[in-house]
């Protein structure tokens, strides 16, 4: 393979034997000398040569350092191998049209560099005659890559530009609706308050509270008929009147005047006054006052609204609903003394019983059952051993809690019901039931009867005796 240097210079050769071959006719037949080595070392285009196959068959140093490939592997490459594929098609058309010997004007193509980089640049294209036929194509290349980008930003500027100005027209045309809109609504807005100015003072005039209009000195501008009514006092007579001169006969403002302090605070202002002399109405009353500063443009407090409610008999009603609370909690605190005296007298009562229970007991065991064992031990027939053996039950019953828990646990039970279920749960059969209480056997089953209902067994098959038993 040739060298670097030899190429180049079988190049400038070529070019100036072809140069004869590409004057137009007509043409002076003079040849300027050209220094074409010179011209492509320092020109700042790239210059490039393809054959009539569309490979490179000569590059200029600048093509060289742009690409980064160098000149010997740039020789022999098509130019597709390089040229962006969306170019593909249309790069090929103009090769494919100046091969023809038709005129292509300037266009632009990204190709792709050795590092990977892709440029942008504006291609011119001539075809190479050699003896009246075109054998090649001769390119001249300006990386505009740089200028591309500005365009870019300058494009997406001027869009960005037009978006903004788009949105900022809708809005103008939105506010411009808006403002006729609120203009519109303002007009008539003002319409209904001068037709309404009339309703709303008599609004305020058929008000409870005292409403009142003054300026910063506290000079009353305007008062509802509320306020001139209670004073007992023409509205004319009170315009220009300091307001706590008005109601209070004072020279000076209230010390706790929520409208001293709305005027330096430019907020509303609320507060609880109390006074024991008030003009028109008799002994100690309460004020519920608020203050509600109005402004100019500037934010100066201007003139205040008063508004005044005389709650007198609400504070009153409270004061005597906190006595009423007070004696409620000391009567609350002697009923739970007295239910704890009660508890202590209960438990005592508890405690007593308890106490005759256990003496009651110890009697029974000491004073009656001694001597029912020695007359178990004489000389008893068969029914006073029976007898006896019934007297020894009923006396452990009565010193056991069944008895009492039986007839508290089921009080339709009568007196010959209990004795039946007592002797039932003894285990005693009926006709020595009946023996025993001097009865019938026929009246004993129908004892038996009634207390298996009482005890709900009569439709179980449940023994009675069994259930007597559980009964603790």
């Amino acid at each position: 393979m040739e060298s670097k240097k030899t190429t180049q210079k079988r190049i400038i050769n070529q070019l100036e034997s072809l140069g004869s071959a590409q004057k137009k006719p007509g043409s002076s037949k003079n040849a300027i000398v050209i220094n074409y080595q010179a011209l492509l070392d320092n020109i700042n285009d790239g210059v490039y040569m393809l054959n009539n196959k569309g490979r490179f068959v000569f590059i200029n140093r600048v093509i060289e350092e742009r690409s980064r490939i160098p000149f010997d592997k740039f020789m022999g490459l098509h130019f597709l191998d390089i040229v962006d594929q969306k170019d593909h098609d249309r790069v090929q058309m103009n090769f494919k049209k100046v091969m023809r010997g038709e005129e292509v004007p300037p266009y632009e193509l990204k190709y792709h560099t050795a590092i990977g980089k892709t440029l942008v640049v504006e291609v011119n294209t001539k075809a190479i005659y050699n003896d009246g036929e075109v054998v090649g194509l001769q390119g001249v290349s300006r990386n505009i890559t740089k200028r591309k980008q500005v365009e870019e930003m300058l494009q997406k500027s001027r869009d960005e530009l037009e978006r903004r100005v788009e949105e900022r027209t809708a809005e103008l045309v939105k506010a411009n609706d808006k403002l006729k809109q609120k203009i519109s609504e303002r007009k008539r807005a003002e319409e209904r308050l001068r037709e309404n100015e009339a309703e709303k003072k008599a609004i305020l005039d058929a008000s409870v509270d005292r409403i009142r209009l003054v300026d910063t000195a506290m000079r009353i501008v305007w008062a509802n008929k509320t306020t001139s009514r209670e004073l007992s006092v023409a509205p004319e007579d009170l315009t220009g009147q300091p307001c706590h001169k008005i109601f209070f006969d004072s020279d000076a403002p209230c010390s706790v005047c929520p409208s001293t302090k709305a005027v330096t605070s430019g907020n509303i202002e609320h507060s609880i006054m109390h006074h024991r002399h008030s003009k028109g109405i008799e002994g100690e009353t309460y004020w519920d006052n608020y203050a509600v500063p109005i402004k100019n443009e500037s934010g100066d407090v201007v003139n205040l609204i008063q508004i005044t409610r005389n709650i007198t008999k609400q504070v009153q009603g409270e004061q005597a609903l906190r006595e009423r609370e007070k004696e409620l909690r000391i009567k609350t605190r002697n009923l739970e003394e007295a239910n704890t005296a009660l508890r202590v007298l209960l438990k005592k009562r508890d405690e007593d019983r308890t106490e005759l229970e256990e003496k009651v007991m110890c009697n029974v065991k000491e004073l009656v059952i001694p001597y029912l064992e020695r007359l178990k031990k004489t000389g008893l027939d068969h029914r006073q051993t029976t007898f006896a053996d019934i007297l020894e039950s009923n006396i452990d019953d009565i010193i056991s809690p069944f008895l009492r828990r039986m007839s508290s646990r089921y009080l339709g039970l009568t007196p010959t019901e209990i004795q039946v279920a007592n002797l039932v749960r003894q285990g005693k059969r009926t006709k020595d039931i009946a023996v025993l209480l001097d009865l019938s056997p026929k009246t004993i089953e129908d004892h038996r009867k009634n207390l298996r209902k009482k005890f709900g067994l009569k439709n179980r098959k449940a023994n009675l005796r069994t259930h007597l038993l559980s009964i603790k």
